[in-house]
């Protein structure tokens, strides 16, 4: 599947916290959200999905955590990977397993 800019910026705009934009953007790349049990291992994006992604986490968190320790740590820690392997904006979902 692909990635829009406009897909990225419209989560991170209607996110509350960091925990809705790693929700959301999961649940466009994985539509049975709800019904994962398992997340194997992660979604992979293309390089400047990914670096773009990256980018706006650690200006959300810039913006609304100013005293944390790593803006963007979040995502980092529980994001997707980055293939170059794959188009500039192309997603690829990870292996689940669903309930």
């Amino acid at each position: 599947m692909k990635l829009t800019k406009e897909q990225i910026d419209k989560v991170f705009e209607e996110a509350e916290n960091q925990s809705d934009c790693v929700i959301a953007l999961y649940r466009i790349v994985h539509p049975e959200f709800d019904k994962v049990e398992i997340f194997d291992d992660f979604p992979r994006v293309g390089t400047l999905a990914g670096n773009y992604i990256f980018d706006k986490a650690i200006a959300f968190d810039k913006r609304y955590h100013p005293n944390r320790g790593f803006p963007g740590g979040l995502w980092m820690n529980n994001g997707f990977s980055t293939d170059n392997a794959l188009k500039p904006w192309e997603a690829v979902q990870g292996k689940v397993t669903l309930a």
